[in-house]
Formats: C-alpha cells, structure tokens, sequence
C-alpha cells in the first residue's frame, strides 16, 4: 500500500490498514519504483545524492565528502509527542565504497527526531558491528554489540528499530536487541522518522549504500 501525501498517524485513523504480525498496523511503505517515491524523502547532507537505481527497488544514496551523515526524513510524523513507531528497512554497503573507510560507515534509521535528539540503530557492516543510540546520551546507552550474521560490504542487513512508550529495542537481521527503558523519555518529545547513511571520522572519501523495502507500522490498539 502506497501513501503519497504527508499524513499525521493517529491510531484513530488506521481502520484502513491492515494488521501486520507482532499486533501492528503499516502506516507507510515505500518500494523505491521510481524517482517520486525517492523525492518523498527529505534529503539533508552535505554532499549527499539520493536516487532510485534503476527498477531494483532500491534507493541509492552517496556523499562526496568522509565525514557526511546524509539524512533522509520519511513523510511520516506523530499526533503526539513521543509517537509510538516501528521501522523496518534492508541496507547494503556497496563495493564502491573505499576500502580505508570502510569500517568508519554505518547505516541507521532514526526515531523520535526532534530538537536535536533522536533514537537510533546503526549497522557498521564492515565491522559487523551495532550499536543502539541515544541523542544526547543517557543511562542504558549506548547498547552495542558484534554479530557474524551482519553482511559486510556487498552483503545486505535488515534493520527494525521499535519505540513502545518508554522502551526502545531493535533488531539486525535474525539478532534481538532487548528492551532499553529510557528513564527520561520525556526529555526525548520529537515525532519524526530518518534513515541515514553515515560515517565517522573525517576523509576525503565517500561512502555509496542502498535501502530498500522500506517500513513504517504502529502498534494495534
């Protein structure tokens, strides 16, 4: 199902949709058929390109310049402060990518964006390595973790990111991250949604992935 328009997801509102597994309702979906589905993300970055590669249903994004953090905010908000989110996407690090900074990429999907904070899982692939952040930082995180399931550079990696109320957990491919209970999430109020190409470090370097089958659902009331 395909929504073109930015919309508010109110629980009030999802009678149209149907229920997903894990008791939840998809409020946004985007295959990355054409270059309008890629227009409906906000790009921000220096540096940063974005556009769909071809008809493989994937968004290619790159950046010039090392040390870029290329964001791209989803058409898809709260009603409320501290909105009840889950996000799902797939990610591929590309070969193009140097070999020197390949370690400092990661790939992420962001939730509760706002003010300068945010929630975030980020892959580094050629690490194998995840991380669960908090934007500023607080008691509980960073939970962070390596994995040989993570598909280094060429391989894709499938990433969920959950905000509940005041738990956040995630998932990397088959790998659970448990609940984290923020004991300030208050202090966390915003209500957008990102996926983000980044890397650490400065370099003359960028760095090219690809998303695809990208996921928004809410929780069943």
């Amino acid at each position: 199902m395909r929504l073109k328009a930015l919309f508010i997801a109110s629980l009030l509102a999802l009678g149209v949709f149907a229920s997903l597994a894990f008791g939840a309702v998809r409020v946004y979906n985007n295959q990355f058929e054409g270059q309008g589905d890629a227009k409906e993300l906000a790009l921000s970055g220096k540096g940063c390109k974005a556009e769909v590669r071809g008809n493989k249903g994937q968004l290619g994004v790159s950046t010039a310049k090392g040390g870029s953090r290329c964001r791209l905010r989803l058409p898809v908000i709260g009603d409320a402060a501290r909105p009840n989110h889950i996000v799902d996407v797939e990610a591929k690090l590309l070969p193009k990518t140097p070999e020197q900074i390949r370690k400092k990429v990661y790939v992420a999907t962001t939730v509760r964006e706002g003010g300068g904070g945010y929630y975030e899982l980020r892959v580094y692939p050629e690490k194998r390595k995840y991380s669960l952040v908090r934007k500023p930082e607080d008691e509980g995180f960073p939970v962070s973790g390596k994995d040989n399931q993570i598909g280094k550079v060429g391989e894709k990696n499938k990433l969920t990111i959950r905000a509940l109320g005041d738990a956040i957990s995630g998932k990397v491919n088959k790998t659970a991250i448990e609940d984290v209970v923020d004991p300030a999430p208050d202090d966390l109020p915003g209500s957008k949604i990102s996926i983000v190409l980044g890397q650490e470090g400065s370099s003359k370097d960028g760095a090219a992935v690809w998303f695809k089958d990208l996921r928004v659902s809410v929780p069943n009331p």
